[in-house]
């Protein structure tokens, strides 16, 4: 008996978009931010915050089911400087 590939190719990693914002010095510095974007602004804007992976996907998750196909909403990674 051999083993043989399968031929299949792994899927790619889903890229974060990052976000940059100045440090607070202060304890409230969460690590994703929730989006939504401002099609008559053109733009993403902040809507709410999280500080780790799953309580983003659960909030991301709320807002989607919440809102429908009105708004598009995405997770973003927040980078202080």
């Amino acid at each position: 008996m051999s083993l043989e590939p399968d031929g299949t190719t792994p899927q790619p990693a889903v890229v974060v978009p990052t976000v940059t914002h100045p440090h607070m010095h202060c304890d409230f510095e969460p690590d994703y931010a929730i989006q939504r974007y401002s099609s008559g602004a053109g733009f993403w804007r902040t809507w709410d915050c999280a500080y780790t992976r799953v309580e983003a996907d659960n909030l991301l998750a709320y807002y989607k089911k919440r809102y429908g196909q009105r708004c598009e909403w995405r997770l973003a990674k927040i980078i202080y400087g």
